[in-house]
């Protein structure tokens, strides 16, 4: 091919690539900072919150792309993605630097200014901000955590390390004001594992005196600097560790009796924050209301609670080729508590101002040796095209989306008022549309008898655009724009038999060795056996011919027709035949290139959709099954409805 055709070819395969990308409801490039910003999930509840990627841990990952500077395609993929299945909260945690034996460490703005003051602000994201130990870090004895709890030697209960923590958090609140809505002062002080390794077991909590110091020095300096601005007492963790009193509610009972608070007539935060872990989603409701019940003793009933974190662990799922992954048992619970505490947090908002799930993305701890943690809602990739990418998303993603923004969900209803493209095809049964490559693969290959309706929008997986139907599922193969190959059907008939067994063959020599089941026998009847006939006593007195009782000469018993040789096709790859109706079928529809190899022999089996029995067999891309009672279609075979079960199943939707 000549250049100027490889040129043509590939800008033709681009148009359509570009052409398909266009129907993603989430792919609007971003606006930019100094433009009029318009919300781009305006449907977005303000309840809702997710821990997420720190963009410190960002800087210098791709220094290809993004030298001395953060990962802006990583951090960008990552927030739209929070943003559009229905986060309107992000809570990052500050962290200063080691390396200034005089200090409390410099402070690397250039690692949260562009996420801050231009990344959040596109996609109108709240932000939390966590002022959290590791804002005053260094080699300066100071400044080690341990010197939290030394004695005060102030009348306001502070010490050197708590008036430095106090200075350091005024000073980012000040560069930051204006771009950070609310702020949460320490993480979980009364449980804290870094303390406890730095003191050898000896202290494993902030005192509650020092923390009441810290609040107290803390809160007037940063509502002098933004009044509107919540200052929230940090997130206390439902843990024992190694006090009886360690416990959140204990340990705000204590904050609220220490004299530091007592004196002020009005405790130091706007709202108190809580992690209620080591509950079961039942239980948290109820916990939340006895803390409420602490803060109302207090007077202070009128403040709220903001659970800063909530979280369960399930490692994300191995990844097939085809992108379709089953949901594993540890996704479903994982799923199930966030959707029963999610759903029940959403019933308190007279006492819980926000909710924030612990966390976006899975990630590594790197102080612990490289510690793989599995708290996210999905992993996201780090290499190739697509980085910052969810890969593979987790059900507990569709879990959150489903109730924090349930338009997020590829099988949400698009709007009928706003076509896809500009050849849009609506379909009102299942308010989808359906445009560009996909409808004319749809329009060429059997169309709505073949494939059904759509059941999703247009979404990525995998890096690959693709839509479900009832009955297959689409993937465009920009590697193959401008050829017949460009649009590829899923296996499905792989796919929603995984983890079964389907008995394999031999090669059959006659036709009769191979049968068609049915709904009324769907086994093969036991074989009639031959009766041998007996032999014939010899009379003992001879009878004359043609006399009655005379002997009648042997006959020979009749023997059936026999089977005519094996007429159907073998398929050596898989050990399985394919006969009848369904041959004619995968002829007629395109064969091996459509619906790939017979992975299993016809068989009878429920239909989930209609409960009825069916006479089916499995291919590598879809299940094929026999419908007599169409009795004016000389055909009577429909693809099964393989799209649906792939909805219904779950794990559609990585």
């Amino acid at each position: 091919m000549a250049v100027s055709d490889r040129r043509s070819a590939r800008r033709g395969a681009m148009l359509v690539l570009l052409l398909l990308l266009t129907l993603l409801p989430t792919t609007q490039p971003p606006a930019s900072a100094s433009s009029a910003l318009t919300d781009p999930y305006p449907d977005r509840d303000g309840f809702f919150g997710v821990v997420g990627r720190d963009p410190y841990y960002e800087w210098n990952t791709d220094t290809i792309h993004f030298n001395n500077d953060v990962n802006k395609t990583v951090l960008e993929n990552t927030v739209k993605e929070m943003a559009a299945d229905g986060a309107k909260w992000v809570r990052i945690e500050f962290f200063a630097e080691y390396g200034d034996p005089t200090g409390p460490g410099m402070m690397p703005y250039e690692k949260y200014d562009w996420f801050l003051t231009d990344l959040c602000k596109r996609y109108n994201m709240n932000v939390l901000g966590l002022l959290s130990y590791g804002i005053v870090r260094d080699t300066n004895y100071t400044y080690m955590l341990n010197k939290v709890n030394d004695p005060t030697d102030q009348q306001d209960g502070s010490n050197p390390f708590i008036r430095g923590f106090a200075d350091r958090a005024a000073e980012i609140a000040g560069h930051y004001a204006g771009y950070v809505n609310a702020w949460e002062i320490v993480n979980e002080p009364n449980s804290n594992t870094q303390l406890d390794f730095i003191t050898k077991g000896q202290q494993q909590r902030i005192f509650p005196d020092r923390m009441a110091a810290i609040m107290s020095l803390t809160y007037p300096r940063l509502k002098s600097i933004s009044p509107s601005v919540p200052v929230i007492l940090g997130g206390l963790i439902n843990t024992s560790g190694a006090y009886p009193d360690n416990y959140d509610i204990p340990y705000l009972r204590q904050m609220y009796n220490s004299p530091v608070i007592r004196g002020r007539g009005g405790a130091p935060w706007d709202a108190v924050a809580d992690h209620p872990y080591e509950l079961t989603a039942a239980a948290i409701p109820g916990h939340l209301r006895d803390m409420h019940a602490v803060m109302e003793q207090a007077g202070e009933g009128f403040k709220k609670i903001w659970v800063t974190e909530f979280g369960m662990q399930a490692a994300a799922p191995a990844v097939p080729e085809s992108g379709i992954i089953p949901v594993t048992d540890d996704e479903a619970k994982q799923s199930a508590y966030l959707t029963d505490t999610l759903t029940a947090l959403t019933r308190m908002r007279d006492i819980v101002e926000h909710a924030f799930w612990f966390k976006l993305e899975d990630f590594t701890i790197v102080e612990q040796g490289g510690e793989q943690t599995h708290w996210g809602l999905f992993a996201f990739r780090r290499d190739g095209n697509h980085p910052g990418e969810p890969w593979p998303r987790k059900d507990a993603l569709r879990a959150y989306a489903s109730i924090a923004r349930p338009a997020a969900l590829p099988t949400a209803p698009e709007d009928s008022n706003k076509p896809t493209a500009a050849d849009a095809k609506w379909f009102p049964d299942t308010k989808h549309w359906l445009a560009g490559p996909f409808r004319l693969y749809w329009e060429r290959n059997g169309g709505l008898e073949r494939f059904g309706l759509p059941r999703t929008s247009v979404y990525t997986s995998a890096g690959r655009v693709v839509q479900i139907f009832e009955r297959a599922r689409f993937e465009f193969h920009d590697e193959f724009a401008g050829t017949p190959n460009e649009v590829l059907l899923t296996l499905l008939g792989s796919t929603t038999t995984r983890g079964r067994t389907f008995p394999t063959v031999p090669r059959p020599a006659l036709d009769s060795d191979v049968y068609f089941p049915s709904p009324g026998a769907p086994t093969r009847p036991p074989a009639i056996p031959t009766p041998t006939p007996s032999p014939t006593p010899k009379p003992t007195t001879p009878v004359a011919s043609g006399t009655p009782g005379a002997a009648k000469a042997d006959t020979a018993t009749p023997t059936p027709p026999p089977s005519p040789p094996f007429s159907g096709m073998y398929f050596a790859e898989t050990s399985h035949t394919l006969t009848g109706p369904f041959l004619q079928f995968w002829k007629q529809g395109g064969g091996l290139p459509v619906f790939g190899y017979p992975i299993s022999e016809p068989l009878v089996e429920k239909n989930a959709d209609d409960g009825k029995l069916y006479t089916v067999q499995y291919f590598e891309r879809t299940r094929l099954e026999y419908h007599p009672e169409f009795t004016d279609n000389p055909l009577p075979v429909l693809e099964g409805l393989l799209g649906n079960d792939l909805i219904r199943s779950g794990g559609w939707w990585r």
